[in-house]
């Protein structure tokens, strides 16, 4: 057979080829087409691969937190999701830091394709977000969150009856939790109570000082029949703060009735109304040490503070509330925050080396117990620790002080 010669097959073996080609072509178009269908039905079950929701931008809608142009979200806050099939999303995970630990769950509110609104849980720490189906298909993580950590909240009083000295009258009384609270928080303690039995009533309340037997600070309020009225204290006795140390609620009733004009006010100190007030938090909340001696206070190359061993990660809070005079990264220090407390008497207080920079920014307000960041190894720095500095001023402005004793106190509140 020449190069030019085609060959030559019998009829019928050609009419069968032709037929087995075209049955190949139909099953080849009817396998694209069930792929397709597949493909578009994944949302709702069908076979295929499934979509997933895809992020590609996070910001602040509403409530936030700071000025327009730095605005962040904080717990309460609304956010806006902005990516690529969203609409199938059912809920977002903010994944916090490292481990699962302190992760929170928020469901999808509305949204469509290619944005969702989301709001931020009360307990929700900075870190990246992931969007999750129905089926439980999840997004890549979200570039970094900062999401405000809020401050520390007193727990609703629980109310237990207080004697009265009369049987038709019934009193029930409470303070909130925790028993231990520190100065420079943003809610300190609340004391609650409740009066039956009596109309057009007043009740006088005290907070003493139980050690001196100072009177802290003194209330009279109206007390109407089964009603739950409250008093909050701030921790100052005259604008100024008042004293570490143990201190109580007493109540008494007073009424002008000429029908009970026979009830004895009644003054009563119990002990499990009593609180514990401190002045600062220990900064660190896990496990630490205090490294060797280049660790301390005058150390090595001039240390001005003393380190804290710590797992990376490990939550940091302010020791004591102020005002945020620096947050930034210095090639040093790492990435730091200095707190400015309310208290003259106390000078500026350091927080160095942390993985990132903290969520709050110069001139913010932050409360005692609040987290500013976690444990971290940045900076001039071979592990992972808190280098904390204390101040007798401005920080750069005076001269710093050895803060081991006072961090040695602090560790005693458990």
């Amino acid at each position: 057979m020449g190069l030019g010669t085609l060959p030559s097959y019998p009829q019928t073996s050609y009419r069968l080829h032709r037929g087995i080609a075209a049955a190949l072509a139909t099953a080849f178009c009817i396998a694209i087409v069930v792929g397709q269908t597949g493909t578009a039905s994944a949302a709702s079950g069908g076979a295929g691969v499934e979509l997933r929701p895809k992020i590609t931008k996070v910001i602040c809608a509403k409530k936030c937190a700071g000025k327009k142009r730095n605005r962040v979200a904080r717990g309460g806050s609304t956010i806006r999701i902005k990516g690529d099939d969203l609409n199938i999303a059912s809920k977002v995970i903010f994944l916090g830091g490292p481990g699962s630990r302190d992760d929170t769950v928020a469901r999808v509110r509305t949204g469509n394709r290619k944005r969702a609104l989301v709001k931020v849980p009360a307990d929700s720490a900075s870190g990246r977000i992931v969007a999750v189906t129905a089926n439980g298909i999840k997004s890549k993580a979200s570039q970094y969150f900062t999401v405000l950590p809020q401050p520390p909240v007193i727990g609703t009083p629980e109310l237990k009856p207080v004697p009265t000295g009369n049987r038709s009258i019934s009193l029930q009384a409470g303070t909130s939790t925790p028993r231990k609270v520190y100065l420079g928080a943003k809610e300190l303690v609340r004391y609650s109570l409740k009066l039956s039995g009596v109309d057009g009533a007043k009740v006088s309340i005290a907070l003493t000082r139980l050690s001196s037997g100072e009177t802290a600070a003194a209330w009279t309020i109206p007390a109407p029949n089964g009603q739950v009225v409250s008093v909050d204290w701030n921790g100052e006795i005259g604008n100024q703060p008042a004293s570490p140390g143990r201190y109580a609620f007493t109540v008494a009733i007073n009424t002008d009735l000429v029908a009970l004009s026979s009830v004895k006010p009644s003054s009563v100190v119990e002990a499990r109304d009593a609180f514990d007030l401190h002045g600062f938090m220990f900064p660190v909340r896990g496990r630490y040490n205090y490294g060797r001696r280049g660790a301390r206070f005058g150390g090595g190359r001039g240390h001005q503070g003393q380190d804290l061993m710590a797992r990376c990660g490990t939550k940091l809070v302010a020791a004591r509330g102020g005002t945020v005079v620096e947050s930034r990264f210095q090639s040093a220090a790492g990435n730091f925050i200095v707190i400015r407390p309310d208290s003259a008497e106390i000078g500026d207080q350091a927080y160095m080396h942390m993985p990132r920079r903290s969520p709050f920014r110069k001139g913010d307000r932050v409360y005692t117990g609040q987290q500013i960041g976690q444990v971290g190894s940045t900076g001039r720095s071979s592990a992972c620790h808190l280098h904390f500095e204390q101040w007798t001023g401005a920080i750069w402005r005076s001269r710093p002080i050895d803060p081991l004793p006072s961090l040695r106190a602090w560790s005693l509140v458990k």
